[in-house]
């Protein structure tokens, strides 16, 4: 069997092959799985928490640097988790000369604004299997495709 490709799915007891249904089923399935309802939250009290010195808030709102953006782009694995796209950082890292300052640009683009555009910022959801024949919509885990420039925010972010 071909590694990514599907047969077929047991849905409701039933074989499924015809892949409109499939694909139904799976975007039915994915739907109410990542929909939340909408109900009242708790409010917590603020009392008691830490707060940032004048310094350390300073520190949120200041540019992201050269150095900081190429440090937070090495400490991203290469090979892991591509982006909807299919680039991984690999490919960042190794044309880094020509694409720095496009990376440059977007991390000042998001300081400016506190957004990206919509292409910079899409996500996928992907089905990785977790068997060698997948027949039931349990034998796959989502994963989040997201882009590289979204996850190198989210690590210059974390830091």
């Amino acid at each position: 069997m071909a590694r990514n490709k599907l047969n077929g799915l047991w849905i409701h007891g039933s074989w499924v092959a015809d892949p409109p249904i499939i694909m139904k089923h799976i975007q039915d399935n994915m739907r109410k799985k990542f929909t939340e309802p909408v109900i009242s939250r708790p409010r917590m009290p603020l009392d008691g928490f830490s707060k940032l010195s004048d310094l350390e808030a300073n520190r949120l709102i200041e540019k992201f640097t050269r150095e900081e953006v190429k440090a937070a782009v090495w400490e991203c694995g290469s090979d892991k988790a591509p982006s909807p796209n299919g680039i991984t950082f690999a490919v960042v890292k190794r044309f880094w000369n020509e694409l720095e300052g496009n990376v440059i640009d977007m991390m000042e683009q998001f300081h400016v604004h506190g957004s990206l555009q919509k292409s910079c910022s899409a996500s996928f959801i992907s089905l990785i299997t977790k068997v060698s024949d997948p027949v039931t919509l349990s034998d796959f885990r989502p994963i989040s495709l997201i882009g590289v420039i979204n996850k190198i925010i989210s690590k210059m972010l974390a830091i």
